[in-house]
Formats: structure tokens, sequence, C-alpha cells
């Protein structure tokens, strides 16, 4: 082969890698913004119904029955969906974005912290970690925190 064919296929590597790489990225910003929406929604049917965690196993349940194709919504992963949620809902990390917006004269700094508040955006450093690396992390947090309240409690 010739050095210029090598050296073509070699640059066809590296931007197929590249361009995967972001879908990758892409693909993983998309599905955390949709666990946070669905750890959020979970929360406040709870709250607004008084239910319990036996809803996050019926919800499990019938995702699987009408969505038999899809995966990742197991009542554990639901769970960690719920967990992913209330650790993060409060934290700075997650609201990146009103400082990044430019004001103008039709948007006020309240329409934006409004429009931001519980939202998980793609701006959020959150949503660049991969959700297997948030689920150990909210794991080993929950139960410190567990531990940390039952010692209080007693």
């Amino acid at each position: 082969m010739e050095k210029e064919y090598i050296d073509w296929i070699h640059e066809l590597k590296i931007k197929i890698r590249a361009a995967q790489l972001k879908a990758n990225i892409a693909v993983n910003e998309e599905m955390l913004i949709l666990y946070w929406e669905i750890g959020k929604s979970i929360i406040e049917k709870q709250n607004q119904f008084a239910w319990g965690s036996k809803i996050v196993e019926q919800m499990a349940k019938d995702l699987k029955r009408e969505l038999p194709e899809t995966n990742g919504f197991s009542r554990t992963n639901l769970f960690e969906m719920r967990k992913f949620y209330l650790f993060y809902k409060d934290s700075k990390l997650v609201h990146q974005l009103g400082g990044q917006l430019e004001l103008t004269t039709l948007i006020t700094e309240n329409e934006i912290a409004q429009q931001t508040a519980n939202q998980l955006s793609k701006d959020s450093i959150l949503s660049k970690i991969p959700w297997r690396h948030h689920v150990p992390t909210l794991n080993k947090n929950y139960v410190l925190l567990c531990a940390t309240i039952s010692r209080y409690t007693l």
C-alpha cells in the first residue's frame, strides 16, 4: 500500500472515533436528563399522592410491558434515578446554566432562575459523567448518609 493511502485510512479512523465519542457523549447527556426527570417525577408523585415504594415496582412492570424492547428501567434503576435526583437537586453543579445565559431586556434573572430550577441541563458537569459512574457514588453516599442519620437519631 502506498503511504498516502495508509495515512488517509489513519485520518479517517481518527475522525470516526471522534464522531463515535461525540455521539456517545450526546446520548449520555440525553439519558441523564431523562433519568433526572424520571427521578424528579417519582418524587413529585410520591409526595403529591402519598405513594410508597411499591409505586416504583409497579412503574417498572408497566414500563417493561409498554416498552418491552427498552432496557434500563428496572425497579433497581428507577430507584437509582430517584436517588440521583434527590442527591443532586440542590447542588450548584445542576444550576450552572443560569450564570452562563446572557440577560436581555425580555428575560429577567427571576425568569431564568425559574426556568433552570430543578432541571439538569446539558451544560451541567453532571450530564458529562456516565450513568455507570453516578450509581456507585450515589450508593456510597446514601449508605454514609443513612449511617449518619441513624447515629444521631438513636
